[in-house]
This record gives structure tokens, sequence and C-alpha cells, in this order.
């Protein structure tokens, strides 16, 4: 199914259809982001991925949990298209318990805010948008159900709201990092996410210590 629910804002089931699919394609970035049944990958679910380009935004409701979304995970693993999340771990984390290690060229802004300032103790995106970018935005309804069939209002707006800044936001962090010369460790980084994300779905929690 797909819907358009408001202007600029599809909504699709399970996928998106390989029409928006090239149209992603065609942009050389994309912001991401999930709503879940609660925080354990191991054992809440995906409700629905928002993802943002140019001014569109595509709410994608996952109604079959078996359901392999082949779309998605092309654009997912295109080396072309930057995926830019705000805690990255968490998001892929889910989607790799999920659908296995499909993620490359990403970026993660709370990532990006620590190399920043690792001193500073809350790299939230609400505070990162309003001090960077003199965004408001509101965080309350992250817990609320999103697995009826119909969103509200209040939640579609919360799901845009949490896609359309990234690309702002990690440009500004961006031009920080690189001020700092840390572009090279951001980047190395932002690669082993997807490959931590894979380690520890798959138990090797501990690999790395003594």
């Amino acid at each position: 199914m797909k819907k358009e629910i408001k202007k600029n804002v599809t909504l699709f089931e399970n996928d998106i259809d390989p029409d928006f699919l090239y149209s992603l394609l065609g942009n050389n970035y994309v912001s991401i982001d999930i709503e879940t049944s609660g925080l354990d990958w191991k054992e809440d679910k995906i409700a629905t991925i928002q993802i943002f380009t140019c001014g569109n935004i595509a709410i994608i409701k996952i109604q079959n949990q078996d359901y392999s979304p082949d779309n998605l995970i092309h654009l997912f693993k295109n080396k072309n298209v930057l995926k830019i999340f705000h805690h990255a771990m968490f998001d892929i984390r889910f989607m790799t318990n999920k659908w296995g290690r499909v993620f490359s060229n990403i970026a993660c802004t709370k990532v990006a805010s620590k190399l920043v300032n690792n001193k500073a103790k809350d790299h939230s995106l609400k505070k990162l948008l309003r001090d960077r970018l003199q965004v408001g935005i509101q965080k309350e309804l992250w817990s609320s159900n999103w697995f009826k069939s119909s969103l509200t209002d209040a939640q579609v707006k919360y799901a845009v709201d949490d896609v359309r800044y990234l690309r702002e936001l990690y440009r500004s962090l961006k031009r920080e990092i690189e001020k700092e010369q840390k572009t090279e460790l951001m980047q190395a980084c932002f690669d082993f996410i997807p490959k931590l994300a894979w380690l520890q779905v798959n138990g090797y929690e501990g690999v790395f210590e003594y």
C-alpha cells in the first residue's frame, strides 16, 4: 500500500515501492529513523521506518514482521547513498537483528557530537537541534502505540521531525570535526557501527574483552 498522508509525506506498508527507491538512489544522502515497541532489540519489534531526502518523507509501517523489504535493503546496502542516523547503533542493531548485515555508508550525529565534545552529558537529538539549529522538537511520543492501524497527526509530525533535520545537523557537526582534524576518526567510527551491531546481534558482545 502507498498513500500520501500529508504534503510530501508518503505512507507505505512493509516496504517502499520501486519508484520511490529509484528516487532515493538518485540522491547522495537519506536520513533514517525507526520507531519500535520498546528499547530491547532482542525482544521488541520495529513498528515504523522513516526516511527523508530532499523534502520528501516516507513512513514505512512494518505490518508483517516476517516480510523481507527488498527495496529498503537495496537502499541500505547501496554504497553511494549516505545513510544519516541519530544514535545509529540503536536503529541498525534492531534492523540487523531482523534482516542481517545490510548497512554500508552510514553516519551518526550522536557519535559525531560525542567526538566534538565528549565531556558533554547530553547528546540527545532534541538538545542538539535546539543548540545548533535553533529548532525545537517534541520527544514525548516515542513510547506511544506505533502499531495501530492509523497514525495520529501528532505521531506523523513526531516521525517527520526525527529525520527532517538530520542532514543539516550532520553538516554542522562535520564542520567542527574537520576543524579539529578528526575526520578520519569519525569515519572509522561510522564504518565500525554496522560491524559492531552484527557482532552483538550474533552473540559476540565480549569479543574485545581480555
